[in-house]
């Protein structure tokens, strides 16, 4: 057993830090941001940084490795398959890039916003939770985020009662609550 730990301890701390972040850390990363926020970011900014990551990493290794081999075929061989790594790479960790950047967005906080909005029932029914929405007063629209209907909810509100969020903008202009929305 001894001889086992000594053999594979790099790659048994490998598997746990990765473990952890996958089962641990990543997902509890979005509990601090809107859903709408998150895709927003990943349409905008992630999807275009992923993309351009993976046109200039394989180019990257084609120049190098053209430079140091002087060999057009073995360059073409290493920028094939330089891309289909990273590629993959990219495809299948997409999420965890998109976790670490929701997390390096909330430790520099750059300004403070606050969002207003109005307490929204349906017509004709009783006021309570499964019925409550909000009208985001600066997008002008109707808000069924679960998060945030249960972050402001409370019994007592009244139709068009103002309700005010304060939410943090990070370093990659995200807004993000300082604590996580807690589902109820």
């Amino acid at each position: 057993m001894k001889t086992f730990l000594v053999k594979y301890k790099w790659t048994i701390l490998y598997w746990l830090i990765y473990s952890s972040i996958v089962l641990f850390f990543a997902p509890r990363q979005k509990d601090y941001y809107l859903d709408n926020d998150i895709s927003l970011f990943k349409e905008n900014s992630l999807t275009p940084i992923l993309m351009w990551t993976g046109v200039t990493m394989p180019f990257l290794v084609l120049l190098i490795v053209l430079a140091k081999t002087k060999s057009i075929k073995q360059s073409a061989l290493s920028f094939l398959y330089g891309a289909i790594t990273v590629a993959l790479f990219l495809f299948f960790f997409r999420d965890l890039v998109l976790t670490g950047s929701l997390f390096i967005n909330r430790q520099f906080k750059r300004a403070t916003l606050e969002k207003t909005y109005l307490a929204d029932y349906q017509f004709g029914v009783e006021q309570t939770k499964e019925n409550f929405n909000l009208y985001d007063i600066s997008a002008k629209q109707l808000l069924t985020e679960k998060k945030l209907i249960n972050r402001l909810y409370h019994p007592g509100l009244k139709q068009n009662d103002t309700l005010t969020l304060k939410f943090y903008k990070g370093l990659l202009g995200i807004a993000f609550q300082a604590q996580p929305f807690i589902a109820r």
